[in-house]
């Protein structure tokens, strides 16, 4: 559970039908000399996703794995990620994506600007971030207007909105009524950013370079999409009712 040195740090990641990503994933992880501990939090994935990661907890001392069963969604499990975390002290709470779009050896970079920084974004859309992708142009369009959109409508002052790959420092957290959070899905990533900078609390971003997964399927879908359109225009709208009354 120690994960070396003064400060420790705990990396989340959610997981529904990541059977094939997930043993390369902690692979990388481990593989990069990182101090931290690794929360996978998987949704009873029907593929075998929770028994791998039982193999890995007992093979990898610093890997842990938490079931959830009868309820999905990726914001669900990040938010229940956060939970433990707090409960178990760690300093700094990290997330990243399953399906190895992130580079495990990159979050060095985002931890080290915890010195400077309360919350800590991995942005494919500042100087020298970008994605090697191969998505169709509907694909890419979602996810650039969707960062456009949020940072017009709530005022967010960040180039990439909707990455899951970000570090906290346990104070932000513990800040936020996450009882209260009504994300289910990946709105959550723009929920807690609308709500940190509500606080006033310092958010900075560091290039990754983003790339398509290999193997499995994206958990990007219509019910994904309106889901975070709705939260959006929701609390967009709200804030100019406010500002305007």
């Amino acid at each position: 559970m120690i994960s070396g040195g003064r400060l420790r740090s705990l990396l989340i990641v959610p997981t529904y039908n990541e059977r094939d990503n997930l043993r390369s994933l902690a692979e990388k992880i481990f593989s990069a000399s990182l101090k931290v501990d690794v929360l996978v939090v998987d949704d009873d994935s029907p593929d075998g996703t929770g028994e791998v990661g039982e193999e890995l907890a007992g093979q990898y001392q610093h890997f842990q794995i938490l079931h959830r069963k009868n309820d999905r969604g990726y914001g669900k499990a990040c938010l229940e990620g956060f939970k433990r975390a707090i409960q178990q002290h760690y300093d700094y709470i990290c997330t990243m994506d399953a399906d190895l779009s992130h580079d495990p050896s990159e979050l060095k970079n985002l931890l080290a600007r915890l010195d400077e920084y309360d919350v800590v974004i991995g942005s494919r859309y500042v100087e020298g971030g970008k994605m090697e992708v191969d998505w169709s142009l509907f694909r890419r369009a979602v996810s650039r207007l969707g960062s456009a959109f949020a940072r017009f409508m709530l005022g967010l002052s960040l180039k990439d909105c909707t990455s899951g790959y970000r570090c906290y420092k346990r104070k932000v957290l513990e800040s936020l009524d996450l009882d209260k959070i009504g994300s289910e899905g990946y709105s959550l990533l723009m929920e807690i950013l609308y709500l940190c900078q509500q606080k006033g609390f310092r958010i900075g971003e560091v290039p990754i370079i983003y790339v398509d997964r290999q193997r499995g399927k994206s958990k990007l879908n219509r019910r994904v999409i309106l889901e975070a359109l709705f939260y959006v225009l929701k609390n967009g709208l709200r804030k100019i009712v406010l500002k305007y009354s």
